[in-house]
């Protein structure tokens, strides 16, 4: 059992007591056992209170897991075709790639992975186009299409 299930059934649990805790202070009341009128509306205000609480803290943690089942989703299909948007030849594409292999996180922690024989040159770019950027980051803010000078700064990085 996940720590979320197990926090949604300690929530659940703590719900249906203060239920049953509301019911029989009502049941005193009926029956006459509890005779202070401030008193019983004071403790059920408190008791309806924890258990509005209880409800809020249950819908989050619901919530959570049906975002993260959205995040799961969306790195999945990420990952069905990381390979067909790598090879495109479309650079937009296969710059998405790299970044997202390069950012890809998830609650918090840094997913790590084996890489698969297509996924190694994904690594390789990633790695050279941070040592690029790094070399010569004007290059592209110029908006020159002549590489010819951009492969003569590439001597001394190596």
């Amino acid at each position: 059992m996940s720590e979320r299930d197990m926090r949604l059934k300690e929530l659940r649990k703590e719900q249906d007591r203060k239920h049953s805790e509301l019911d029989g202070l009502r049941r005193m009341r009926y029956t006459g056992e509890l005779t202070d009128q401030v008193w019983f509306m004071n403790e059920s205000e408190k008791i309806q209170a924890r258990i509005d609480e209880l409800e809020k803290n249950i819908n989050t943690v619901e919530t959570a897991v049906k975002d993260w089942r959205k995040y799961a989703d969306q790195a999945f299909m990420f990952a069905r075709y990381a390979k067909e948007d790598f090879d495109s030849g479309d650079p937009e594409r296969m710059q998405y790639v790299m970044k997202a292999l390069a950012e890809l996180k998830l609650l918090d922690r840094t997913v790590l992975f084996t890489p698969i024989k297509y996924l190694i040159p994904i690594k390789k770019a990633v790695s050279e186009m941070k040592s690029k950027s790094e070399t010569d980051p004007t290059h592209i803010l110029q908006g020159s299409n002549d590489l010819s000078g951009f492969n003569s700064k590439l001597w001394w990085s190596i």
